[in-house]
């Protein structure tokens, strides 16, 4: 996940980008990651104390598909709220799910 401070003259301070994960996807704990994840919610949080004018931050967490979700469309929102933010930025992110290469067609 990629975050861009698009506003050239301020930074933003006290974000929290919330990704709720779909079902089908399972959240991995795998060493260092930016995100907390919320087990009862299936939601991952990141807290950026600021981000500077024109600054990009990249965070990554893992997850592992579930069982009977292959073909499908899997879709989640991330929405970004803070202080000095005009509103809350929100995206969709959409994923197919296929067999891994090599295990089918």
């Amino acid at each position: 996940m990629v975050l861009t401070n698009t506003l050239a003259d301020r930074a933003l301070n006290g974000l929290v980008v919330s990704d709720t994960l779909p079902s089908g996807l399972a959240y991995l704990p795998a060493g260092e990651s930016e995100f907390s994840y919320l087990a009862a919610d299936y939601r991952l949080q990141w807290e950026i104390a600021r981000l500077a004018p024109g600054a990009t931050l990249a965070g990554t967490f893992q997850a592992r598909v579930t069982a009977g979700v292959s073909g499908q469309v899997l879709t989640h929102t991330v929405a970004v709220s803070g202080a000095g933010a005009d509103g809350e930025a929100q995206a969709a992110g959409h994923l197919t799910v296929g067999p891994p290469p090599g295990l089918g067609s």
